[in-house]
């Protein structure tokens, strides 16, 4: 499935469209009573004051097509559950059955375990809300316990269904598991996958300043990543792409240039670039493999701005060809 979502940071400017897709009754009437219906401007502004600081980001905004559509969000325990975290969720309903929801658990699920010193993460859904038990098993939650008439809302008692997810099942379950996200701020650099792809120190930690790294994990082990620059109104630019040596020629550097793609396309960018060094045979046949076009040839980029000449496939890399793909 093509991706239809990304899972970002709440802002301030979501605002208007937090309060446009929240302020629904068959949204609020699933959720506890914290969620309220009418949903006002006052409401939103609560709500985004109280997430934008938090250090660690716990609760993510799905964004689709620019607009903040839904949220998402992990609740580490304390105490004697302190190796667990609660999940809560909701979708606007003009997204609804569109396999949104089950992909973006999953992306969060990887997040916590990735992020957190944790084993399970569960779910409460309503017993009445089958969409909601559904979406939890196709992310690959199990359900553990049924409690009768625990809830009570809108005059009704409910049942409180308990899913979760182990991460030590999990990674059993996902052997051939592969994720790609975007790094957060606080989280570790893999600088030597960036220096893979460009050796030059200054020139890496300028584009990370500039732009954001995305990350691919194969069972939870850090293999691969690239940096997405913008470069010009409606331009991106696909940088530093890189894939640990022992899982070349697996595909995955294919599948890192396609989210690259579909990042950016998401993100309403019209144009997507990237330039490879004339030596790299790869390099140049996979990009085109992935529906990039040759434009333009740098004369002498990497001997002008690399001190020590580099080489691939017995060839010096001198040059710097330019390829794009029009979204």
């Amino acid at each position: 499935m093509n991706k239809k979502y990304i899972l970002r940071k709440w802002q301030k400017s979501d605002l208007y469209s937090l309060v446009k897709h929240a302020n629904n009754r068959n949204i609020a009437e699933k959720l506890t009573n914290k969620f309220p219906f009418p949903y006002t401007e006052k409401d939103g502004k609560d709500f985004l004051e109280s997430v934008i600081h938090q250090d660690s980001p716990l609760v993510f905004a799905i964004e689709i097509a620019g607009e903040a559509v839904g949220a998402i969000g992990l609740f580490p325990q304390e105490d004697i559950h302190c190796k667990n975290a609660e999940m809560g969720y909701w979708l606007s309903e003009s997204y609804w059955g569109n396999g949104i929801m089950p992909e973006a658990i999953k992306e969060m699920v990887r997040y916590g375990f990735s992020i957190f010193d944790i084993n399970r993460i569960f779910a409460r859904p309503f017993g009445t809300n089958l969409a909601s038990r559904r979406v939890l098993e196709k992310a690959g939650f199990k359900q553990e316990a049924v409690f009768k008439d625990t809830l009570y809302k809108n005059g009704k008692y409910i049942d409180e269904i308990i899913y979760a997810i182990r991460k030590t099942n999990m990674m059993k379950k996902d052997t051939d598991t592969f994720r790609i996200r975007p790094l957060e701020k606080e989280e570790e650099i893999p600088f030597s996958l960036l220096y893979l792809a460009d050796p030059s120190e200054v020139a890496v930690k300028d584009y990370l300043k500039r732009g954001r790294c995305y990350a691919g994990y194969l069972n939870g082990e850090l293999i691969g990543e690239y940096v997405l620059l913008p470069t010009r109104p409606f331009t991106i630019e696909l940088i530093n792409l890189a894939v640990d040596e022992r899982f070349h020629k697996k595909g995955f550097g294919k599948q890192l240039v396609l989210h690259a793609i579909e990042t950016a396309k998401n993100e309403n960018y019209q144009v997507i670039e990237v330039g490879t060094g004339n030596a790299g045979i790869g390099q140049l046949a996979l990009y085109q493999k992935c529906g990039f076009t040759m434009y333009s040839i740098d004369l002498d980029f990497f001997s002008s701005h690399y001190l020590e000449p580099m080489y691939e496939n017995g060839i010096e890399c001198k040059h710097m060809v330019r390829m794009k793909i029009d979204l």
